[in-house]
C-alpha cells in the first residue's frame, strides 16, 4: 500500500494524466505483496492470472453484513470488456469539470463494490 501511495503522490507531483496503465500499476502495487503469498488469490492463479494484467476470469461482488450475505452482484466488467470499460472511465474523468476531490470520489465509487449503479471489478481481486 505504501508503494502505491508514494507512486500516486509522485504521479500527482509530476502532473501525470490519469491513464489505464497508471491505474493498473497502482492496483498491482497495492495487491502485489499479497499476490506473492501462496495462499492468496489461489483461484485466479490457477486460472492463469498474471500480475500486472486485467482479470482473465469473471468474479462476483458479494455484499455481507455480520457474516450474512446480503446480495451478490455481477460486475459490469468481464474479461471481454474490461479494457473498453477502463477507457470509458478514464475518458469520463478527463472530460469532467468537477473538482479533483469530486473526480477522485467518482473513481472510488466506480471501483468500489458498494455502488450498485457502477459495480466494476477489473482485477482478479475484484478492485481493478
Amino acid at each position: 500500500m505504501y508503494k502505491a501511495l508514494v507512486r500516486m503522490l509522485s504521479a500527482v507531483g509530476n502532473k501525470e494524466e490519469l491513464s489505464i496503465s497508471l491505474m493498473v500499476e497502482l492496483n498491482w502495487l497495492v495487491v502485489g505483496n499479497l499476490w506473492k503469498l501462496d495462499d492468496f488469490y489461489i483461484d485466479a492463479k490457477q486460472k492463469g492470472q498474471e500480475i500486472g494484467n486485467f482479470k482473465i476470469s469473471n468474479n462476483l461482488v458479494q455484499r455481507s453484513r455480520n457474516g450474512k450475505v446480503l446480495e451478490r452482484l455481477e460486475p459490469l466488467s468481464s474479461p471481454d470488456n474490461v479494457h473498453e470499460n477502463m477507457e470509458k472511465l478514464v475518458a469520463e474523468v478527463k472530460k469532467s469539470s468537477a473538482t479533483e476531490i469530486e473526480r477522485v470520489a467518482f473513481l472510488d465509487m466506480s471501483f468500489g463494490s458498494t455502488n450498485p449503479l457502477w459495480t466494476e471489478t477489473k482485477g482478479p481481486e475484484g478492485s481493478l
